[in-house]
């Protein structure tokens, strides 16, 4: 399993890290009453929403992860856990397109990922 560099700061930024489970009910309408609802898998993948700040150095690891390691999002990693001692199994939800980076504060690097956890 492909992991978390070390390099890199293990933990988002705890403002804004979101994380949201999955979408695991189908409702069918019905001739009357409410909709009929069912589970449609054992289950389903949690979203997480996270920023790390980086230095510049650690932003050229990033994307050496993220070219050569995870294959532009294409494959699942591994990474601490932010709400425990664990770690997560997961990977970009839309590969490149769930990457978002922007200017932080000082000289860092705001890297923002939507993660599909499982």
């Amino acid at each position: 399993m492909i992991v978390w560099p070390e390099t890199l700061p293990q933990y988002p930024q705890r403002e804004g890290l979101d994380s949201a489970g999955g979408e695991n009910v189908q409702r069918s309408p019905v001739d009357a009453g409410p909709p009929k609802r069912r589970r449609v898998s054992t289950r389903m993948p949690d979203r997480l929403r996270a920023t790390w700040y980086l230095t510049p150095a650690q932003y050229a690891i990033w994307q050496d992860f993220l070219e050569d390691d995870i294959a532009q999002g294409a494959l699942r990693f591994t990474l601490p856990d932010p709400f425990s001692d664990g770690t997560l199994n997961a990977a970009l939800v839309n590969g490149k397109a769930s990457v978002s980076v922007n200017p932080g504060p000082g000289v860092m690097i705001s890297l923002g990922l939507d993660l599909e956890v499982l």
